[in-house]
């Protein structure tokens, strides 16, 4: 149990970091005040490309790891799409750590 926690923590943490580079990347390019439309134009999936379907605990963070990272000098539409992508990544890390507290819960319940 607490492996499938701390699994959904390290995605939360990698996601928040590569969220700050795009964002940090989005504010920092030139023209970012022209582009900044851009990111109310990316669609969101809330499901996820395998909404229905049930992941492994580690999904969230081999999700980060294969997202790509963005680098200092990446144009604005690269920045907007990653942190869109780490979005995603974060709610479901999220979502990990929440299903591994409830488990944690129902087995101290049931067993005390």
């Amino acid at each position: 149990m607490n492996s499938i926690i701390q699994t959904g923590q390290l995605g939360l943490q990698q996601s928040y970091q590569r969220m700050n580079q795009a964002a940090h990347n989005i504010a920092s390019a030139p023209g970012a005040a022209e582009s900044a439309q851009l990111a109310d134009s990316v669609p969101v999936n809330a499901g996820g490309a395998t909404a229905g379907l049930a992941a492994p605990p580690n999904a969230p963070v081999q999700a980060a790891e294969k997202s790509q990272s963005v680098q200092p000098n990446a144009t604005i539409e690269e920045s907007v799409l990653e942190l869109r992508r780490q979005q995603q990544v974060f709610t479901a890390s999220a979502n990990v750590v929440s299903v591994g507290q409830e488990m944690v819960g129902t087995l101290l319940d049931d067993y005390s």
